[in-house]
């Protein structure tokens, strides 16, 4: 009976994780802390890699910025710690920071659907933008983007790649 109750809790969790990770649109779900190659070119730790995989800066609403030259592998740490929040209960949504900024701007004469997307973007529990202002933007777009950041400063996580 152990046995049967152990299995279904745990595929009631993998469903859960599933279930987040596949809310999140972050384009590469397989992610992974596990997966990250430390070569000593690409000068991660992995010591604080593991820490932050435990996600207690997820629990304190405290962000994360990983800045790298291009094609070092700065989108691929941010899913994989969005995977480690995801395996932690924590929702998650994933964003190029470009794509974001498209989204923003076609909502901008839709209040009703603007303010539903933005209360996703406020409700998840850790935000990933991705390349961060890599790409010109209107003010006005900067501005949604600023007060975005600044409402979810205190009440949920971002990670920034740039």
């Amino acid at each position: 009976v152990l046995y049967a109750l152990d299995k279904e809790v745990a595929a009631k969790r993998e469903r859960r994780v599933n279930k987040l990770l596949k809310a999140s649109r972050s384009p590469n779900l397989d992610a992974c802390i596990e997966d990250i190659t430390y070569a000593p070119s690409r000068n991660l730790n992995k010591e604080q890699i593991t820490r932050l995989a435990h996600c207690q800066w997820c629990q304190k609403a405290q962000s994360i910025v990983i800045l790298g030259k291009s094609s070092v592998g700065k989108t691929y740490l941010a899913q994989a710690l969005l995977t480690a929040a995801c395996r932690n209960d924590y929702s998650a949504r994933f964003f190029r920071t470009d794509t974001l900024a498209n989204q923003l701007m076609v909502l901008r004469h839709n209040d009703t659907a603007r303010m539903e997307f933005l209360q996703d973007l406020h409700l998840a529990d850790v935000l990933v933008l991705d390349d961060f202002l890599t790409t010109p933007i209107d003010a006005a777009t900067a501005h949604q983007l600023l007060n975005i950041l600044a409402e979810r400063e205190h009440r949920g996580s971002t990670i920034v790649t740039s």
